[in-house]
């Protein structure tokens, strides 16, 4: 299998993987006053008796605005990211050259990477109940670095590309 295949492959399942978490409303989880509760970039979720309600940030008051925009941030850029890696992977996985740069995937992968920690690290200065880290922050986290790993890949690739010569029409000369 080519480099190109095999950077198409792995951007496609980190797109997915991406895409998953990002629509994932558990990305911590816990139980607080005989509720569980799940908070996720777009919002938080809260089950009692098998019923189940979500809440955008903006219809949570108790959270502080920057880090309700902060999961805004992380789903935009989570879903952008997943678009133009699945189909940079796609492309080149039937060695088609994407529209844009590689590094331009790559850029958003390092980004949704980057605000993913953000959002975990400064989840417990949320002023949320107790929660603990759950399947949609493990989907995001693999995600995102698989996906930084095969933009990387394909830059790799690449740059090992041997590059021909321009070609030049019968009796030109330089």
């Amino acid at each position: 299998m080519s480099w190109n295949r095999l950077a198409g492959l792995a951007a496609v399942v980190a797109a997915a993987l991406i895409a998953a978490a990002v629509a994932s409303p558990r990305w911590f989880s816990g139980a607080h006053a005989g509720r569980a509760h799940g908070v996720g970039p777009l919002g938080v979720e809260e089950c009692a008796q098998g019923h189940c309600a979500s809440a955008w940030w903006g219809d949570v008051a108790t959270t502080p605005g920057a880090w309700a925009a902060l999961g805004v941030g992380v789903a935009v850029t989570g879903a952008l990211g997943a678009a133009c890696v699945a189909i940079t992977g796609a492309l080149a996985f039937v060695r088609r050259r994407p529209p844009w740069s590689a590094q331009l995937p790559l850029g958003l992968a390092l980004g949704f990477v980057a605000l993913t920690a953000a959002f975990w690290l400064t989840r417990p200065r949320a002023g949320l109940p107790p929660a603990t880290p759950a399947s949609g922050l493990v989907l995001a986290l693999t995600g995102g670095v698989a996906a930084t790993a095969a933009m990387t890949l394909s830059l790799v690739a690449r740059a090992r590309a041997p590059r021909r010569a321009p070609h030049r029409p019968e009796g030109a000369t330089r």
